[in-house]
């Protein structure tokens, strides 16, 4: 959601928060200040503290009005309500905006308010000035939003539709590693309709099972409903074992950075996704993963139930892929919800995405509901380069931050290079770090090649700050060796540590010394400085580079003056977009130039 800033507003986790010129979102939930006119500036170490509410700030607000933002005409007496935008004049670029701090009627006299700061006084309402109006390049295609908790009349597409006759499963993930298992117990799960999957066991640990084998994917007409799968049978003595099931993605979508992992609920609600191939007793995560497809149908509805995120849609018209309202929208918890887009124009082909956020602990497809003409499509985008990224949370996220969907390094650099970037990525982890139960990178190198990359892109972590040169040493140089021994030709990248501390340019220099020193056999593996990197200039009147009039710069590095206060670590949204773009400029003038 996008909401006008106002005293004691509830305001949630990914939301975002339009104050007079500046956009902020929310990074923790919390209730804004009951007095004052509003955050002001990016805060110190980006976060802004606002009544019980965090919030950081992202950008300028620049008014690009979508038909789907409630916009009146200012009159004199006229109602104005909270939230709303009014235009002075109506909608001709150059006539000005504001938005509706606090609900009441205009004054009775005039032609409307002028000015251009925060809490202007109209009458018995309080507005805020937005800017100039001016229309939306794709204004006349731009959907309307409506949603209800009735189910509108369509035909239904889910993970399970087009399965004839059934379906087997292609990966088999350890969940829980229960225990009493022997090598060569044979295990049949259960749960799903039509015939189960059975595996062998290849190796356990005091009872607790270390790898499996599938031995038969099953014939599943509906995917299992429990999400890990539990045992059904067994030939041995053990207990408690659960797997997560990999199924082949619907034959009418495309799923991102991610995999099909099974029905929940009744099984025919929605199916559940998970972006990580797991070791032993580690949990899949279902982290910014997305899923496309694209129909003629001019008005598509999307169903979801029990929501735990928002999620983010994007559609493109013919004019490359376009954010909804430039927002999340909500997904209402504990109920079946049904949103649907309306365009104007009628019936013609356009592609949709649906991206979810960091925290959403149960990304899934939903239903989506076409009239009896269409059918959805598969959206593969077959001239994109796809890169198998392996990071820490820099990249996989924090409850700190990013929050937006989509804006997470792995996405955004995904859309800044036109790379399809899967996200094997985990906090905690490095080259030399484990964080007890997740592997560390070079454990990962056989589900990053199971993606078929074009690029294997590899960064840095903090993580690993305090170990030895000559750990870091044999632990990058052996996880290189592993990605060629997979038989991957194609370019290694090597980013550095981003700056948080005078440690991070240390670890970095042991870390590129040690990819510089590997000898690649096909000569194609490069690196990216990242450590005191100086990031690209904030458009608009704050800067981040040493000018005057620009922002205070560490001693250290000008990466911290973006790492949030929360934790001191993780970088603030607006962070992700620029050491993203650096990293994007680094590669195309010094790096991508010399691949082969």
């Amino acid at each position: 959601m996008c909401q006008t800033w106002q005293q004691n507003l509830a305001v949630f986790d990914g939301e975002r928060v339009v104050d007079g010129g500046s956009v902020y979102v929310c990074a923790a939930s919390g209730t804004t200040a009951a007095s004052g006119a509003g955050p002001r500036g990016i805060g110190t170490g980006g976060v802004i503290t606002d009544g019980s509410a965090y919030l950081e700030y992202v950008g300028q607000n620049t008014v690009t009005s979508d038909p789907n933002t409630p916009i009146a005409m200012w009159a004199p007496s006229g109602r104005e309500t909270a939230g709303e935008i009014i235009v002075v004049g109506g909608r001709i670029p150059g006539n000005l905006e504001y938005g509706v701090v606090a609900g009441g009627t205009a004054a009775s006299t005039g032609t409307g308010p002028t000015g251009t700061g925060a809490f202007i006084v109209d009458g018995s309402a309080t507005l805020t000035y937005f800017g100039v109006y001016q229309p939306s390049p794709y204004a006349q295609s731009a959907p309307i939003l409506t949603y209800s908790k009735t189910q509108p009349l369509r035909v239904w597409w889910s993970a399970s539709a087009n399965r004839v006759p059934a379906v087997a499963a292609t990966q088999i993930w350890i969940k829980g590693q229960g225990s009493g298992y022997a090598v060569n117990d044979t295990i049949t799960l259960s749960t799903g309709t039509g015939t189960n999957a059975s595996l062998k066991v290849t190796s356990v640990s005091s009872g607790a099972i270390t790898g499996v084998a599938m031995t038969s994917g099953g014939a599943y007409t509906a995917l299992p409903y429990m999400v890990p799968t539990p045992q059904g049978s067994t030939s041995g003595s053990g207990k408690g074992a659960t797997f997560y099931l990999v199924f082949p993605e619907p034959a009418w979508c495309h799923i991102n950075n991610g995999y099909l992992i099974g029905g929940s609920g009744s099984g025919t609600n929605f199916s559940s996704l998970a972006n990580m191939s797991t070791g032993a007793g580690a949990t899949a995560t279902s982290r910014h993963i997305s899923f496309q497809f694209q129909t003629d149908d001019p008005a598509p509805t999307f169903e979801y139930y029990n929501g735990t995120s928002n999620m983010q849609l994007l559609y493109d018209d013919g004019g490359g892929w376009t954010a909804y309202n430039q927002t999340n929208f909500p997904v209402i918890a504990n109920s079946f919800t049904f949103y649907t887009f309306t365009f104007p124009g009628g019936r013609k082909w356009r592609k949709f995405r649906v991206e979810t956020q960091f925290d959403n602990s149960g990304a899934s497809i939903p239903y989506i509901g076409l009239d009896a003409l269409s059918v959805p499509q598969t959206l593969i985008d077959n001239d994109t380069i796809t890169c198998a990224a392996i990071s820490d949370s820099l990249f996989e996220g924090s409850p700190v931050g990013p929050f937006s969907c989509g804006f997470h390094f792995a996405g955004f650099l995904g859309y800044l290079m036109d790379w399809n970037v899967v996200d094997l990525s985990k906090g905690g982890t490095g080259f030399d770090t484990n964080a007890k139960t997740y592997n560390t990178y070079g454990q990962r190198v056989s589900a990053a090649l199971a993606y078929n990359p074009n690029i294997v892109l590899i960064f840095g972590s903090t993580n690993d700050i305090g170990y030895p040169a000559g750990t870091t040493t044999t632990n990058v140089q052996a996880m290189l060796t592993a990605i060629r021994a997979g038989g991957f030709a194609g370019p290694i990248i090597v980013w550095g540590v981003e700056s948080v501390s005078a440690k991070a340019l240390t670890q970095e220099g042991y870390l590129l010394s040690a990819v510089r020193g590997w000898k690649d056999p096909l000569n194609n593996t490069y690196t990216v400085p990242f450590s005191n990197a100086t990031l690209p200039p904030i458009v608009g009147s704050y800067n981040n580079n040493p000018t005057p009039g620009g922002l205070p710069i560490s001693s250290v590095n000008n990466f911290t003056t973006y790492i949030n206060q929360i934790d001191g670590v993780h970088p603030i949204e607006l962070a992700v977009v620029l050491e993203a773009m650096y990293a994007r400029n680094y590669m195309l003038q010094n790096v991508l130039p010399l691949v082969h």
